[in-house]
């Protein structure tokens, strides 16, 4: 089977979007399929591209049946509309031209999202070609931009995005959103949508407990690899307009009694002078934002922490989401600390593993934190099933088969299974 998977974001790149990618498309190889994935010019979350990519147009990588071609972008730091839509605008018109250029033809167009830019060219290119494809909804955009103050529902840019979003609905062969909740959103913005839920998940075989020693970075000034370890509440992750950082600096700040509590942030994105601002304003003594990280590197940051913490933000669209970084903390046995309400809140609840209070509840947040370090029984009982849990209903190793044999079967038959409700529901 021969298939296309276009992606804005792909590794080296960090984030939910290009490592669930990855691994979806490694895994369509290792089950025997030539995959050719159409990605970027690596810059997320920076927005800088680096030296041996400047002066080119596409970059070609080839691992076995997997063969991985970037192109060029005009790479901004996203922190305004305008140079979203530069860096978007820019991706749907260098991966048309490559397309256009290096045309080939293909079983199946897989497109994962957001952002909807790679979206727009595997619509265009489905059209211009005949090839169906296949919409990968990780998120409701546009509408988590109005709910973020990105732009206003009055807005020009508001009503053309909305305009385009039921057009890509309409014209793909079907919709994959990754909660039930998504989907049924869908089905209302574009009814007659088929769409087929596949989870986002976790590597458990990267993602596992270890008590290794933390990363040298995480050692406090005084601190020396023998000394006690602090009480860590950690963050890891996009620096983005889903998290609310100013809940994490108030949590903080209440916190700031017990020397032995540090918050640690791991992460850059697009709200980055967001987060720096709150902490030149606030400067909180028990916050250290360490930047960003290699992705290979995160579990061991994850299993330095006590608590992990799942700030999101109040927005309507975000209700429908499962942040990935909710399935890392689990799946070494960390448990989480949400602010968060619809579907996050109800994975939370089924997990055991997580205790969660409503968006914004930053004085809960602070109260949850000294109780938990008080009480180790309490944190031991969270942690008790929280491996289990993920390995059970969002592996994603399992999940990716699913999809592979959902895709297989659509183009063997033409035909989408005529339920688009999760196997294994659990919310």
């Amino acid at each position: 089977m021969n298939i296309l998977y276009i992606t804005q974001y792909y590794p080296p790149e960090t984030g939910a979007g290009a490592t669930r990618a990855e691994a979806i498309s490694n895994h369509f190889a290792k089950r025997g399929w030539n995959v050719d994935v159409l990605c970027e010019f690596p810059n997320y979350p920076t927005g800088k591209t680096a030296d041996e990519f400047k002066g080119k147009w596409v970059k070609r990588t080839v691992k076995g049946s997997l063969k991985i071609n970037q192109v060029w972008v005009y790479a901004t730091p996203r922190e305004n509309s305008i140079q979203q839509l530069q860096l978007f605008g820019s991706f749907v018109a260098s991966s048309c031209i490559y397309l256009m250029s290096n045309p080939k033809q293909y079983d199946l167009i897989y497109v994962s999202s957001p952002p909807i830019s790679g979206a727009v060219t595997g619509a265009l290119y489905s059209w211009l070609s005949g090839i169906p494809w296949v919409f990968e909804v990780r998120d409701l955009w546009p509408d988590a931009g109005l709910g973020s103050g990105t732009f206003s529902r009055k807005s020009l840019m508001y009503r053309i995005s909305k305009g385009i979003e039921k057009q890509l609905y309409k014209s793909a062969s079907a919709v994959v959103p990754v909660t039930q909740a998504a989907a049924e959103i869908v089905g209302k913005t574009s009814p007659g949508v088929k769409t087929y839920v596949v989870h986002n998940g976790v590597d458990c075989q990267r993602f596992k407990p270890e008590t290794g020693k933390a990363p040298a970075d995480l050692l406090s000034e005084n601190e020396d690899v023998n000394s006690p370890k602090k009480f860590r509440v950690g963050y890891i992750g996009s620096i983005g307009i889903i998290h609310d950082f100013n809940a994490v600096v108030q949590a903080a700040l209440l916190c700031k009694d017990d020397p032995e509590i540090e918050f640690v942030i791991i992460g850059d994105g697009s709200q980055r002078h967001k987060l720096q601002h709150l902490l030149d304003l606030h400067k909180p003594g028990n916050v250290r934002w360490l930047g960003l990280r290699p992705h290979e590197q995160v579990p061991d940051y994850i299993n330095s922490f006590d608590l992990g913490i799942n700030p999101v933000r109040k927005v309507k669209a975000f209700e429908s989401i499962i942040t990935v970084k909710f399935f890392e903390y689990l799946a070494c046995d960390v448990p989480v600390i949400s602010l968060a309400g619809g579907t996050l809140s109800a994975v939370g609840e089924s997990s055991g593993a997580a205790i969660t209070l409503p968006p914004g509840d930053y004085q809960g947040m602070a109260e949850t934190i000294k109780r938990l370090k008080k009480n180790p029984d309490e944190l031991a009982e969270l942690k008790k099933g929280a491996r289990s849990f993920v390995k059970k209903h969002f592996d994603r190793a399992v999940l990716s088969e699913r999809l592979a044999d959902m895709l297989e079967n659509f183009v063997k038959t033409g035909k989408m299974p005529s339920s688009g409700k999760s196997t294994d529901r659990i919310y």
